[in-house]
C-alpha cells in the first residue's frame, strides 16, 4: 500500500469543508452567509490533482504506445473514483425526487442524467437543470483536462515541465483574468469549452509545475532557519486563503489566491516545513480519504435545505446541513468500501457470468 501524506490529507479535508460552507449559501434566504469565496477550494483540488498526476507520470512504466498508456492511466483514475461516485448519485437522485410519484418524470430525469453518469457533463453534454449532484462537475473537468495533459506530459517530458506547463498556465491565467470577473460560474459555456474545464486546465498545469519544483526542493538539505521560513509562508498562505474566502466573495483576488495555493501546495508536498511529519497519524489519512465522500454527499442537501426546513433561518440550518452532509458522506464511504470488498471477493465469479474462461 502506497504511503499517504498526512498533511496533504488534512488539507483535503479542510478544503472540502470550505466547499461545504460555500454551498451553504443556498441555505440563506435574506441573511448574510459565510465563505462567499469558498469556491477557490476547487482550485486547491485541481492543483493537487496536477501534482499527483505528475507524480504518477514519473513512476508509471510506459505502456506499448502513448494511446494505450493514456487509456491505462485514465482507467486507473476513473476506477479510483468508484463506486463512491455512483453511490452518491443514487442518494442524490432519491433526495431530489422525494415525493415524486410520476414514473414518467423519474424515467425522463434518469435518462437525462446519462451524461452525468458517464462523467462527461463538462464536455458540453449538460442539459439544463438535469445534474443531480452538482459538485461532480469538478470530476468531469479534471478527467477531461487530464486526458489531454497526460499524453503531452508523457511524450515531451522535460519540455512539458519546463516550457509547456508553466507558459500554458501563465497564458490561461492572463486570458481568464482579462475576460472573467472571477472563477465563478463553472457551467458557463464559452463556445467550445466550459468555464469549469478551463479552470481545470489552468490549475492542473500549475500543479504539474508545483510537482517539478517540489522534486527539486526535496533534493536540497535546508537549514532549520530555511524550514521555519518555509513553514511561515505555508501557514500564512493557507490561512490567507481561508480568511479571504470567509469574508470576501469571488472576484479578481481569485487569481492571486490560486497562485498562493500553488506556492503553499509546493511547500506541502516538498516536506520542507518544520511540521512536515506532524500529521503521520492514520486519522489524517482517513480524513483525506473521507473528504471525497463528503464532497460527493453535500450538494443535493444544500439545494434542499430551505424546502425541508422552511421554519429555520441560515444560522440554524447550517448545523443541520453539516450533520446531514457528514452522515451522508459516511454512508457513501462505508457502502462504497463494502462494495469494493465485495467486488474483490466476487469479481471472478461475476466475470464468469459474462465471459468464457479463455477470455478472462
Amino acid at each position: 500500500m502506497k504511503k499517504r501524506s498526512g498533511n496533504l490529507d488534512l488539507l483535503k479535508f479542510l478544503f472540502s469543508l470550505m466547499i461545504l460552507m460555500f454551498h451553504g449559501k443556498n441555505l440563506a434566504t435574506s441573511e448574510n452567509y459565510i465563505f462567499p469565496g469558498g469556491s477557490i477550494a476547487v482550485e486547491f483540488f485541481f492543483v493537487v490533482s496536477g501534482v499527483l498526476m505528475a507524480k504518477a507520470a514519473s513512476s508509471y512504466v510506459m505502456q506499448d504506445n502513448l494511446g494505450k498508456d493514456t487509456f491505462v492511466f485514465m482507467k486507473h483514475k476513473i476506477s479510483g473514483l468508484m463506486p463512491n461516485y455512483y453511490v452518491a448519485f443514487v442518494i442524490a437522485f432519491l433526495v431530489l425526487h422525494r415525493g415524486t410519484t410520476s414514473v414518467s418524470v423519474l424515467i425522463k430525469d434518469l435518462t437525462s442524467s446519462v451524461w452525468e453518469l458517464l462523467l462527461v457533463i463538462n464536455s458540453g453534454l449538460r442539459p439544463s437543470k438535469s445534474v443531480c449532484n452538482g459538485p461532480v462537475w469538478y470530476l468531469s473537468a479534471m478527467l477531461l483536462a487530464m486526458c489531454i495533459i497526460w499524453p503531452i506530459m508523457r511524450k515531451l517530458k522535460d519540455t512539458f515541465f519546463y516550457v509547456i506547463a508553466p507558459i500554458s498556465a501563465l497564458f490561461l491565467m492572463g486570458i481568464t483574468y482579462q475576460n472573467w470577473k472571477s472563477f465563478g460560474g463553472q457551467s458557463i459555456w464559452l463556445g467550445c469549452i466550459s468555464k469549469g474545464t478551463v479552470r481545470a486546465f489552468m490549475s492542473i498545469l500549475l500543479g504539474c509545475v508545483a510537482y517539478k519544483i517540489s522534486e527539486y526542493l526535496k533534493q536540497k538539505e535546508f537549514t532549520n532557519l530555511s524550514k521555519i521560513l518555509f513553514s511561515i509562508v505555508e501557514f500564512l498562505g493557507y490561512a490567507a486563503v481561508f480568511v479571504v474566502s470567509f469574508f470576501t466573495g469571488r472576484g479578481k483576488e481569485d487569481w492571486f489566491l490560486l497562485l498562493v495555493l500553488a506556492v503553499c501546495i509546493t511547500i506541502t508536498v516538498s516536506n520542507v516545513s518544520i511540521w512536515a511529519d506532524w500529521f503521520s497519524h492514520p486519522i489524517f489519512n482517513w480524513l483525506g480519504i473521507f473528504s471525497y465522500s463528503l464532497y460527493l454527499g453535500h450538494g443535493f442537501w444544500s439545494n434542499s435545505m430551505v424546502e425541508l426546513f422552511p421554519e429555520l433561518n441560515y444560522w440554524t440550518r447550517i448545523p443541520v446541513y453539516l450533520s446531514i452532509s457528514f452522515a451522508t458522506g459516511l454512508v457513501i464511504h462505508f457502502v462504497s468500501r463494502g462494495l469494493r470488498k465485495l467486488w474483490k471477493e466476487k469479481s471472478q465469479q461475476i466475470k464468469r457470468m459474462f465471459l468464457k474462461e479463455n477470455e478472462m
